[in-house]
């Protein structure tokens, strides 16, 4: 989830970008609805001219795209919490 905040804002520096729609796809519900909380909030704090989408369908996602990146979470949410607490020591 970190990762993907952390691109969201690299995206985000680009002037050219403002307006920008994230269309966010998962097929875990729980993980879609964590990261598409999280960086609502961050695009609320910030005050961002940005859109989410948030859906299931990975064709609604990608439907009209002009970039398309692809991030992936190989072993779950069970190695970010790992990770989380890792760096929290």
């Amino acid at each position: 989830m970190g990762f993907t905040r952390t691109l969201m804002a690299d995206v985000l520096i680009a002037s050219e970008l403002a307006g920008t729609t994230f269309a966010f796809t998962d097929i875990n519900e729980k993980t879609l609805d964590g990261i598409t909380q999280l960086a609502r909030r961050d695009i609320e704090a910030n005050k961002l001219p940005v859109r989410i989408v948030s859906t299931g369908d990975r064709r609604e996602a990608l439907a009209g795209a002009d970039y398309v990146i692809n991030t992936t979470r190989i072993s779950g949410l069970e190695a970010f919490a790992l990770e989380k607490s890792n760096l929290m020591c």
